[in-house]
């Protein structure tokens, strides 16, 4: 390995024998203290929060290394997507009527189909998923699948 390395043998030895000093000491503690809280956030607290538990922790360390240091060991925030809001309900566009008024407890079967639209990711990209539900039984009666949102789908 020294060969293929280009280094003498008594130069590795006297590196592997050395001490890590008490930066690199420090460092490995910080390194074992960080893993675990941010384990512990389920990988949600960046380096400010971090460093603030470090601190509770009795380690003496600042934002910046703390930064410096994740960066370094490869430790990533698992970033939240940002709420969007999809539905318009400011349209002119023509409401159904309710004609359920919320009786959802019926007497007998066949009487009352609900519906509903969702859309799931799949290999193949988003499908809209449309389903009908018999409120007596409480069964999936039909249930159809496609690539649009059209009025066809149902």
């Amino acid at each position: 390995m020294c060969r293929v390395l280009k280094v003498s043998r008594g130069g590795y030895y006297l590196w592997s024998h050395r001490d890590h000093g008490a930066r690199g000491l420090a460092e490995a503690v910080i390194r074992d203290a960080a893993a675990r809280l941010l384990e512990g956030s389920r990988h949600a607290y960046g380096h400010r929060r971090i460093c603030a538990g470090l601190v509770a922790l009795g380690m003496l360390c600042g934002p910046k290394r703390v930064a410096r240091l994740m960066r370094k060991w490869d430790m990533q925030v698992k970033v939240k997507r940002k709420f969007r809001l999809t539905t318009d309900s400011k349209h002119g566009l023509p409401i159904a009527e309710n004609l359920l008024d919320r009786q959802f407890d019926q007497e007998a079967p066949d009487k009352v189909w609900v519906s509903d639209i969702t859309h799931i990711w799949t290999d193949e990209g988003w499908l809209f998923l449309v389903t009908t539900m018999d409120l007596f039984s409480r069964k999936i009666v039909g249930w159809a699948m496609a690539d649009h949102m059209r009025t066809d789908l149902d």
